[in-house]
């Protein structure tokens, strides 16, 4: 391999997506050449205006504002457009390969690829563009997977290969393996009931990933008087088995949701690639709302 990589291994849950890749890969040289001639001429726009207050600010406050205000826009368009080429030099090809290495074949039946230049040695020996270091990367991936029919705990698994700090050289002793789990499914259920002899909703549910209740996480609830109309008016805490509950007063019909935002969490980082060093293990996050509920008016 002739560059540091970054390798995910797929689960066998989906279709790989690779429009935006292919796009910008195709395009070759004369995407970078487009892209290049908007941000210079962003540049030249910034002089232009810098010049252009030189001009008016004789003219008063007011009119050296138009120029002023038009350089901190230009600069930051220009900086927006900066970014994401740069980007597209470093992250363009990515290839989604069939995995044929008997360590990773248990892993899963497709992985993403990607090879990073060297951030040590200047682009003209190969180097990344700018210096670019690759700390933290997101990838969404939109209708591309289905969700399983088997619930489980379904992993993502990342193999990374460093360069050797200040060179061109890879690192492979250096290579590690982090993993992330999607437990599905990921459940939250809501029932309401009115008493009416002490004129209260009493509110029940559970929180559930992978059939297992999921304690000690804030349970938003919202109600209204209708499903359009729900405001947050409670946060409750699940317990150990995942399950909450709330009492509240009410004199009309009301509908009832709760909300959940599960932030992402540590986990023993198990399985993987044998004999690889493993740097973290997590647990996906998610966010889940329950059906909204009604409870009869009480007469």
């Amino acid at each position: 391999m002739g560059s540091s990589g970054v390798g995910v291994l797929i689960p066998e849950t989906g279709r790989p997506g690779r429009d935006w890749i292919a796009a910008v890969d195709g395009a070759g040289g004369l995407f970078f050449a487009g892209a290049w001639l908007v941000i210079l001429m962003g540049f030249l726009g910034i002089v232009a205006l810098v010049g252009f207050y030189d001009t008016l600010r004789l003219a008063g406050p007011v009119m050296i504002l138009a120029p002023i205000l038009g350089a901190v826009g230009l600069t930051l368009v220009t900086a927006s457009h900066l970014i994401p080429i740069a980007m597209g030099y470093e992250l363009v090809p990515a290839y989604i390969d069939a995995v044929t290495a008997p360590a990773e074949a248990a892993l899963g039946s497709f992985k993403i690829t990607v090879c990073l230049p060297s951030p040590y040695i200047p682009p003209s020996a190969g180097g990344a563009t700018l210096g670019a270091k690759l700390v933290s990367a997101t990838l969404h991936l939109n209708n591309v997977y289905v969700l399983p029919s088997q619930n489980g705990e379904y992993p993502w698994t990342l193999i990374a290969t460093p360069w050797t700090v200040g060179t061109g050289t890879v690192n492979p002793a250096g290579t590690v393996q982090a993993r992330a789990f999607v437990r599905l499914p990921a459940l939250l259920g809501l029932r309401a009931k009115y008493t009416k002899k002490t004129k209260t909703y009493t509110l029940t549910g559970k929180l559930t990933e992978n059939l297992q209740g999921l304690s000690g996480v804030a349970v938003q609830i919202f109600s209204g008087p209708s499903p359009g109309k729900l405001k947050k008016t409670k946060t409750v805490t699940t317990g150990a088995s995942g399950s909450f509950s709330l009492k509240a007063g009410a004199k009309k019909t009301q509908y009832f949701q709760a909300r959940v935002a599960v932030p992402a969490r540590s986990t023993p980082c198990t399985g993987g690639v044998p004999g690889l060093p493993c740097a973290s293990g997590t647990v996906d996050p998610f966010s889940a709302k329950s059906a909204t509920v009604k409870t009869a008016k009480h007469k």
